[in-house]
Protein backbone atom coordinates (compact mmCIF):
# COMPACT_ATOMS: atom_id res chain seq x y z
CA UNK A 1 0.00 0.00 0.00
CA UNK A 2 3.31 2.30 -0.52
CA UNK A 3 1.03 4.23 -3.46
CA UNK A 4 -1.21 5.96 -0.25
CA UNK A 5 2.22 7.96 0.28
CA UNK A 6 2.94 8.80 -3.23
CA UNK A 7 -1.05 10.24 -3.66
CA UNK A 8 -0.54 12.18 -0.84
CA UNK A 9 2.66 13.77 -1.50
CA UNK A 10 1.10 14.53 -5.23
CA UNK A 11 -1.83 15.83 -4.04
CA UNK A 12 -0.89 18.16 -1.00
CA UNK A 13 -0.86 20.85 -3.24
CA UNK A 14 -3.02 23.42 -5.08
CA UNK A 15 -1.02 25.55 -6.86
CA UNK A 16 -0.63 29.43 -5.79
CA UNK A 17 -1.79 30.59 -2.28
CA UNK A 18 -1.07 34.47 -2.54
CA UNK A 19 -0.99 36.59 -5.20
CA UNK A 20 2.49 38.14 -6.28
CA UNK A 21 2.27 39.04 -10.22
CA UNK A 22 -1.65 40.41 -11.45
CA UNK A 23 -0.52 38.98 -14.92
CA UNK A 24 1.28 36.44 -16.49
CA UNK A 25 3.74 38.73 -18.12
CA UNK A 26 4.62 40.33 -14.89
CA UNK A 27 4.78 36.91 -13.34
CA UNK A 28 7.10 35.55 -15.91
CA UNK A 29 9.52 38.81 -15.68
CA UNK A 30 10.15 37.80 -11.86
CA UNK A 31 10.65 34.60 -12.48
CA UNK A 32 13.11 35.22 -15.23
CA UNK A 33 15.21 37.48 -13.86
CA UNK A 34 14.96 35.03 -10.42
CA UNK A 35 16.45 32.32 -12.87
CA UNK A 36 18.81 34.73 -14.63
CA UNK A 37 20.88 34.96 -10.67
CA UNK A 38 21.53 31.14 -10.89
CA UNK A 39 21.34 30.38 -14.93
CA UNK A 40 23.71 27.34 -14.23
CA UNK A 41 21.35 25.74 -11.84
CA UNK A 42 18.60 25.15 -14.88
CA UNK A 43 20.99 24.38 -17.47
CA UNK A 44 20.73 20.54 -16.90
CA UNK A 45 17.34 21.00 -16.93
CA UNK A 46 16.84 23.32 -19.89
CA UNK A 47 19.15 20.45 -22.17
CA UNK A 48 16.74 17.79 -20.71
CA UNK A 49 13.50 19.22 -21.32
CA UNK A 50 14.68 20.26 -24.73
CA UNK A 51 16.71 16.69 -25.54
CA UNK A 52 13.58 14.60 -24.43
CA UNK A 53 10.19 16.58 -24.58
CA UNK A 54 11.40 19.22 -27.59
CA UNK A 55 10.29 22.14 -25.82
CA UNK A 56 11.91 25.22 -24.65
CA UNK A 57 13.21 26.27 -21.59
CA UNK A 58 10.37 29.16 -21.96
CA UNK A 59 7.54 26.35 -22.57
CA UNK A 60 8.89 24.99 -18.74
CA UNK A 61 9.13 28.32 -17.34
CA UNK A 62 5.39 28.60 -18.60
CA UNK A 63 4.03 25.48 -17.17
CA UNK A 64 5.30 26.41 -13.27
CA UNK A 65 3.84 29.18 -13.67
CA UNK A 66 0.42 28.37 -14.98
CA UNK A 67 0.84 26.10 -11.69
CA UNK A 68 1.38 29.43 -9.52
CA UNK A 69 -1.94 30.82 -10.57
CA UNK A 70 -4.06 31.42 -7.87
CA UNK A 71 -7.85 31.32 -7.92
CA UNK A 72 -11.10 32.36 -5.92
CA UNK A 73 -13.46 29.90 -4.28
CA UNK A 74 -15.48 29.83 -7.96
CA UNK A 75 -12.35 29.29 -10.00
CA UNK A 76 -11.53 33.10 -11.22
CA UNK A 77 -7.97 33.54 -11.56
CA UNK A 78 -6.65 36.20 -9.45
CA UNK A 79 -3.32 36.45 -10.03
CA UNK A 80 -0.34 34.55 -9.96
CA UNK A 81 2.11 33.44 -7.01
CA UNK A 82 5.35 33.76 -8.10
CA UNK A 83 7.19 32.58 -5.47
CA UNK A 84 5.35 29.13 -5.41
CA UNK A 85 5.99 28.92 -9.43
CA UNK A 86 10.06 29.89 -8.89
CA UNK A 87 10.30 27.86 -5.45
CA UNK A 88 8.65 24.80 -7.52
CA UNK A 89 10.97 25.34 -10.94
CA UNK A 90 13.96 25.75 -8.76
CA UNK A 91 13.78 22.31 -7.14
CA UNK A 92 12.82 20.16 -10.18
CA UNK A 93 16.03 21.67 -11.88
CA UNK A 94 17.68 20.71 -8.75
CA UNK A 95 16.35 16.97 -8.83
CA UNK A 96 17.36 16.91 -12.62
CA UNK A 97 21.21 18.29 -12.08
CA UNK A 98 21.49 15.86 -9.38
CA UNK A 99 20.29 12.52 -11.16
CA UNK A 100 21.15 13.65 -14.70
CA UNK A 101 23.31 10.57 -15.19
CA UNK A 102 19.76 8.67 -14.45
CA UNK A 103 17.94 10.98 -16.81
CA UNK A 104 20.42 11.32 -19.37
CA UNK A 105 18.80 9.81 -22.47
CA UNK A 106 18.86 10.86 -25.87
CA UNK A 107 16.00 11.73 -28.15
CA UNK A 108 16.13 8.38 -30.26
CA UNK A 109 16.69 6.07 -27.19
CA UNK A 110 13.51 8.09 -25.13
CA UNK A 111 11.27 7.82 -28.31
CA UNK A 112 12.71 3.80 -28.56
CA UNK A 113 11.63 2.98 -25.14
CA UNK A 114 8.68 4.50 -25.24
CA UNK A 115 7.66 2.48 -28.59
CA UNK A 116 8.67 -0.72 -27.01
CA UNK A 117 7.09 0.15 -23.80
CA UNK A 118 3.69 0.88 -25.76
CA UNK A 119 4.33 -2.48 -27.70
CA UNK A 120 4.23 -4.06 -23.71
CA UNK A 121 1.85 -2.30 -22.05
CA UNK A 122 -0.64 -1.79 -24.83
CA UNK A 123 -4.17 -0.51 -23.21
CA UNK A 124 -2.55 -0.46 -19.59
CA UNK A 125 -2.15 3.21 -19.56
CA UNK A 126 -3.90 5.21 -21.32
CA UNK A 127 -5.57 9.17 -21.77
CA UNK A 128 -8.71 9.54 -22.30
CA UNK A 129 -9.52 11.13 -24.86
CA UNK A 130 -12.09 13.36 -24.24
CA UNK A 131 -12.03 15.35 -20.61
CA UNK A 132 -14.16 15.17 -17.92
CA UNK A 133 -16.94 17.67 -17.29
CA UNK A 134 -14.64 19.79 -15.34
CA UNK A 135 -12.12 20.07 -18.00
CA UNK A 136 -9.58 17.92 -16.55
CA UNK A 137 -7.37 15.24 -18.61
CA UNK A 138 -8.09 11.71 -17.44
CA UNK A 139 -5.13 9.44 -16.96
CA UNK A 140 -6.35 5.96 -17.04
CA UNK A 141 -4.54 2.92 -15.79
CA UNK A 142 -6.02 -0.59 -16.29
CA UNK A 143 -4.48 -3.23 -13.81
CA UNK A 144 -6.78 -5.77 -15.24
CA UNK A 145 -4.47 -5.74 -18.76
CA UNK A 146 -1.32 -6.56 -17.17
CA UNK A 147 -0.26 -10.40 -16.39
CA UNK A 148 2.09 -9.98 -13.93
CA UNK A 149 3.10 -13.30 -14.48
CA UNK A 150 5.03 -12.57 -17.67
CA UNK A 151 7.10 -9.06 -16.78
CA UNK A 152 10.33 -9.20 -16.11
CA UNK A 153 12.65 -6.31 -14.88
CA UNK A 154 13.03 -4.98 -18.70
CA UNK A 155 9.62 -4.71 -19.26
CA UNK A 156 9.10 -3.60 -15.69
CA UNK A 157 11.28 -1.11 -16.34
CA UNK A 158 9.55 0.03 -19.36
CA UNK A 159 6.26 0.25 -17.73
CA UNK A 160 8.05 2.71 -15.16
CA UNK A 161 9.44 4.69 -17.87
CA UNK A 162 6.55 5.27 -20.05
CA UNK A 163 4.38 6.15 -17.34
CA UNK A 164 6.81 8.34 -15.86
CA UNK A 165 7.44 10.34 -19.86
CA UNK A 166 3.60 9.90 -19.88
CA UNK A 167 3.11 12.50 -16.40
CA UNK A 168 6.15 14.25 -17.40
CA UNK A 169 5.04 15.42 -20.78
CA UNK A 170 1.76 16.32 -19.95
CA UNK A 171 3.36 19.69 -17.82
CA UNK A 172 3.19 21.45 -21.06
CA UNK A 173 -0.93 20.40 -21.99
CA UNK A 174 -2.71 23.97 -21.87
CA UNK A 175 -5.87 21.59 -20.49
CA UNK A 176 -3.53 20.25 -17.83
CA UNK A 177 -2.09 23.57 -17.27
CA UNK A 178 -5.53 24.83 -16.56
CA UNK A 179 -7.78 22.07 -14.98
CA UNK A 180 -5.25 19.27 -13.96
CA UNK A 181 -5.48 15.81 -14.18
CA UNK A 182 -7.33 13.09 -13.00
CA UNK A 183 -5.94 9.99 -11.95
CA UNK A 184 -8.19 6.73 -12.70
CA UNK A 185 -6.75 2.78 -11.49
CA UNK A 186 -8.77 0.11 -12.66
CA UNK A 187 -8.25 -2.93 -10.61
CA UNK A 188 -11.22 -4.91 -11.87
CA UNK A 189 -9.21 -8.59 -12.26
CA UNK A 190 -6.31 -7.86 -10.75
CA UNK A 191 -3.95 -10.76 -9.67
CA UNK A 192 -2.86 -9.34 -6.28
CA UNK A 193 -0.40 -12.30 -5.28
CA UNK A 194 1.23 -11.90 -8.35
CA UNK A 195 2.14 -8.14 -8.20
CA UNK A 196 3.51 -8.43 -4.54
CA UNK A 197 5.45 -10.76 -6.06
CA UNK A 198 6.63 -8.66 -8.88
CA UNK A 199 7.06 -5.94 -6.55
CA UNK A 200 9.24 -7.52 -3.96
CA UNK A 201 11.51 -8.75 -6.76
CA UNK A 202 12.21 -5.16 -8.43
CA UNK A 203 13.05 -3.96 -4.33
CA UNK A 204 16.14 -6.50 -4.99
CA UNK A 205 17.39 -4.81 -7.75
CA UNK A 206 19.28 -1.62 -6.55
CA UNK A 207 19.81 0.42 -9.95
CA UNK A 208 15.82 -0.14 -10.60
CA UNK A 209 14.77 1.23 -7.26
CA UNK A 210 16.90 4.29 -7.42
CA UNK A 211 15.65 4.84 -10.79
CA UNK A 212 11.97 4.84 -9.75
CA UNK A 213 12.99 6.94 -6.43
CA UNK A 214 14.36 9.58 -8.63
CA UNK A 215 11.09 9.76 -10.77
CA UNK A 216 8.90 9.70 -7.85
CA UNK A 217 10.60 12.69 -6.74
CA UNK A 218 10.39 14.67 -10.41
CA UNK A 219 6.75 13.48 -10.17
CA UNK A 220 6.27 15.13 -7.06
CA UNK A 221 8.25 18.33 -8.16
CA UNK A 222 5.92 18.48 -11.44
CA UNK A 223 3.44 21.69 -12.17
CA UNK A 224 0.85 19.42 -12.57
CA UNK A 225 -2.49 19.81 -9.87
CA UNK A 226 -3.38 16.14 -9.26
CA UNK A 227 -7.40 17.03 -8.48
CA UNK A 228 -8.70 13.12 -7.81
CA UNK A 229 -7.61 10.00 -7.92
CA UNK A 230 -10.30 7.00 -8.44
CA UNK A 231 -9.32 3.74 -7.43
CA UNK A 232 -12.47 1.81 -9.60
CA UNK A 233 -13.52 -2.14 -9.06
CA UNK A 234 -11.38 -3.04 -6.16
CA UNK A 235 -12.19 -6.49 -4.12
CA UNK A 236 -13.97 -5.97 -1.01
CA UNK A 237 -11.08 -6.71 1.03
CA UNK A 238 -8.55 -4.56 -0.23
CA UNK A 239 -11.78 -1.95 0.10
CA UNK A 240 -12.22 -2.12 3.65
CA UNK A 241 -7.81 -1.84 4.12
CA UNK A 242 -7.90 1.20 2.18
CA UNK A 243 -10.89 3.09 4.02
CA UNK A 244 -8.83 2.22 7.45
CA UNK A 245 -5.73 3.99 6.08
CA UNK A 246 -7.57 6.93 4.63
CA UNK A 247 -9.14 7.86 8.01
CA UNK A 248 -5.47 8.55 9.25
CA UNK A 249 -5.25 10.60 5.87
CA UNK A 250 -5.90 14.53 6.26
CA UNK A 251 -9.79 15.53 5.41
CA UNK A 252 -7.88 17.37 2.14
CA UNK A 253 -6.69 14.23 0.69
CA UNK A 254 -9.15 11.91 2.02
CA UNK A 255 -11.67 14.00 -0.13
CA UNK A 256 -9.84 13.18 -3.48
CA UNK A 257 -9.14 10.16 -3.09
CA UNK A 258 -12.47 8.11 -4.28
CA UNK A 259 -13.38 4.26 -4.19
CA UNK A 260 -16.53 3.43 -6.97
CA UNK A 261 -17.74 1.34 -9.61
CA UNK A 262 -17.72 2.01 -13.73
CA UNK A 263 -21.03 1.94 -13.88
CA UNK A 264 -20.80 5.35 -11.03
CA UNK A 265 -17.83 7.19 -13.07
CA UNK A 266 -19.42 6.40 -16.94
CA UNK A 267 -22.71 8.39 -17.44
CA UNK A 268 -24.81 8.08 -20.25
CA UNK A 269 -24.66 5.69 -23.95
CA UNK A 270 -22.29 7.84 -25.37
CA UNK A 271 -19.70 6.34 -22.28
CA UNK A 272 -19.28 10.15 -21.28
CA UNK A 273 -16.63 10.48 -18.28
CA UNK A 274 -18.77 11.84 -15.48
CA UNK A 275 -16.27 12.15 -12.68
Amino acid sequence: FHFLPAIKSVMDHDGGKKVTAASYEEAEERVRSLMEEESETFEDSRLWTLGVFSKTINDLTRSFIMYSRVLDKSGEELGYDTDIAYQRLRKYALIVHEHKEILSCSPAVTRRLIREAQEKIDKVVNLMDKTDKHGRVVFLSSMRRIDFKKLDDKVTIFISRYIFFMLHSLMFDEDVQKHGIVVVNDYDHFDLLAGLRQQRARKLDETATRRRKVMMELVQALPIKFSSFYLVSIPWWLHATISLLLAFQSSAVGKKIHITDWHKVIKGRRRRIEL
